[in-house]
């Protein structure tokens, strides 16, 4: 019997045990049993929504935005070495490792329509 995403969140919320915690991974839950720390990965939990390169609101629609209509926040490895939350313009002209996003590298949240960022890229 497989494991969802819901019986995963059961878990994370004392209801259930687990059946299977490598889909913790599969569900990409970020999980610290032994320090009571589980967390949703797939979407941005700080309330920190603000560019450290530029002061803008990432979640500010008229500012915030690309060439495809989306909102995005970036959670990246900047020019010099440091990570930054920002937005797109400043991760256009700032971003590091040629605008490649992955583990080391950084992530790509998409805005959604309940107001939060949900990782769609790194």
């Amino acid at each position: 019997m497989s494991t969802t995403y819901e019986e995963m969140f059961r878990f994370i919320q004392g209801r259930d045990k687990p059946r299977d915690l490598e889909l913790l991974e599969k569900y990409n839950i970020l999980a610290h049993p032994d320090q009571g720390i589980y967390a949703d990965m797939s979407y941005w939990e700080s309330k920190n929504v603000t560019c450290d390169s530029c002061g803008i609101e990432c979640d500010d629609k008229e500012t915030n935005y690309e060439e495809d209509g989306h909102t995005y926040l970036y959670d990246a490895k900047m020019l010099g070495g440091y990570w930054a939350v920002c937005c797109s313009e400043c991760w256009e002209n700032y971003g590091a490792a040629g605008h490649r996003l992955g583990t080391g590298l950084g992530q790509k949240y998409q805005l959604q329509d309940d107001g939060r960022f949900k990782k769609v890229q790194g």
